[in-house]
């Protein structure tokens, strides 16, 4: 899932879900290896739990997808 979002200086913001907080604080760690710096966020909330997943300049998308991808967290 990817969502796009617009901060208030005009950047593009794009989000992946990945489910849990677990999930998301291993893709941030993942992804700052590389210099690849994501906020894990809280994405909605349901009856079974919370969804998280990180948040990230859309302009990275490539590279975000690149990484997980490598490392075992394809399949958003």
């Amino acid at each position: 899932m990817n969502n796009l979002y617009t901060t208030t200086d005009g950047r593009a913001l794009c989000s992946i879900s990945l489910g849990s907080m677990t999930q998301a604080i291993k893709a941030r760690r993942l992804l700052s290896r590389e210099n690849i710096t994501v906020s894990v966020k809280k994405l909605s909330s349901g009856t079974k739990g919370c969804v998280y997943g990180i948040e990230y300049p859309c302009e990275l998308s490539g590279n975000v997808r690149t990484v997980l991808q490598q490392n075992g967290m394809g399949g958003f």
